[in-house]
């Protein structure tokens, strides 16, 4: 695709979401393993995602952002967005991530600084974990922030808590006085699965294997070490397609589960 024809849906989808915080729509942008130069602004129920076996695989340059959703810089609502699995250089040195709950960033680097809020308006927590920040993570007026299994050059800011678990670089200081809870160690976790894409064009799962004692991200040497499921193996759920029942089905037949981006209205469980 062209970064004409990528960039208009990007902004169509945008154009949807970005004050739509009880809407129905729900989105997934998927990124080839590739170069790209695109703006991607990431509005409610959309996520992100790149496609290679590293973050590195795919690269954005121009700017890939969270931004506020009220006046005064205001991102206490910007809430259930998501990024993962590609890398960034951000235009201007700065990726801007102004972000709350239910939001996080996974498998990112991203070659520039962070900041968690917009012109230090009010901004509201969000997650972190298995990411390369290559300068200065600055939480500004973040409330609250966890990042797991992270490495970057520096982090600024605290305000009521932030949490570091398994950082490689951990800021200075302890709580209360500044308010850092840091926990050196990961003790035992399984980062996501995630969807990739290899150079013949076959789709597979990656299932991170697990890990104990960790410090910092599993794709350092450049894939995460783990399992491949092939695609095959799985089931791809449909809104207003797939039922309770459907779904059920291709479990006990041994699939695993792929939901596509939607709403599924359930009469019972799976």
């Amino acid at each position: 695709m062209a970064s004409k024809a990528i960039q208009k849906q990007i902004d169509a989808i945008y154009a949807t979401e970005e004050h739509n915080e009880f809407g129905a729509q729900r989105n997934a942008l998927l990124f080839m393993p590739g170069s790209y130069s695109v703006d991607v602004s990431v509005g409610f129920y959309t996520e992100v995602i790149g496609l290679g076996a590293s973050p590195d695989a795919t690269r954005i340059t121009g700017n890939v952002h969270a931004d506020a959703n009220h006046e005064h810089n205001n991102a206490t609502t910007t809430f259930w967005r998501a990024a993962a699995g590609f890398s960034v250089v951000p235009a201007g040195g700065t990726m801007q991530w102004a972000v709350s709950q239910a939001v996080s960033l996974r498998r990112m680097h991203v070659l520039g600084d962070l900041v968690l809020h917009q012109h230090r308006g009010w901004a509201s927590g969000g997650w972190m974990s298995d990411s390369l920040i290559e300068g200065n993570v600055d939480s500004g007026s973040q409330q609250q922030w966890i990042s797991r299994n992270c490495d970057w050059k520096s982090w600024t800011g605290s305000n009521w808590n932030m949490v570091f678990v398994g950082v490689v670089h951990p800021p200075e200081g302890a709580w209360p006085e500044p308010p850092y809870t840091k926990v050196a160690r990961t003790p035992v976790v399984r980062e996501k699965p995630f969807l990739q894409v290899n150079a013949a064009g076959e789709f597979s799962v990656r299932l991170p294997a697990l890990h104990a004692d960790s410090v910092g991200i599993t794709w350092r040497d450049g894939e995460t070490a783990g399992e491949t499921i092939p695609i095959a193996r799985f089931y791809i759920a449909h809104q207003d397609v797939d039922t309770a029942e459907t779904i059920n089905a291709q479990l006990a037949r041994g699939k695993n589960l792929i939901f596509t981006p939607g709403i599924y209205c359930l009469s019972s469980p799976i």
